[in-house]
């Protein structure tokens, strides 16, 4: 277990002894460093949650989708001359079908 895992596994007992000395959840009573960590820990996933939003939408507006349906595997192209006759890199299906949705991008 990594010390993260075992941070979070502490601050859960102290928020669980907590609870059970004061009744409920809406008052706990934390250590000022651990709730400090605490804090700092939720930033930090907010940030890399923002990063993963930020790559998906990037690859939503740049990459076009295609699931081939004879492995089904997903995978992406960035640019394309055509949108017909694309080799599925994971099986050599020669025929896989672009996402609806792009192939519509590419109309516009």
């Amino acid at each position: 277990m990594n010390n993260t895992n075992a941070r979070l596994k502490l601050i859960e007992g102290a928020i669980a002894d907590s609870v059970e000395e004061y009744g409920d959840y809406e008052t706990v009573k934390l250590d000022s460093a651990d709730a400090h960590w605490l804090v700092d820990m939720v930033r930090e996933f907010q940030k890399e949650n923002s990063k993963d939003k930020a790559l998906l939408k990037w690859h939503s507006e740049n990459l076009h989708a295609y699931m081939c349906s004879v492995c089904d595997n997903r995978f992406h192209i960035e640019e394309i001359l055509y949108p017909t006759h694309v080799t599925c890199p994971y099986c050599g299906e020669n025929d896989v079908c672009i996402n609806s949705k792009d192939y519509a991008k590419l109309g516009e």
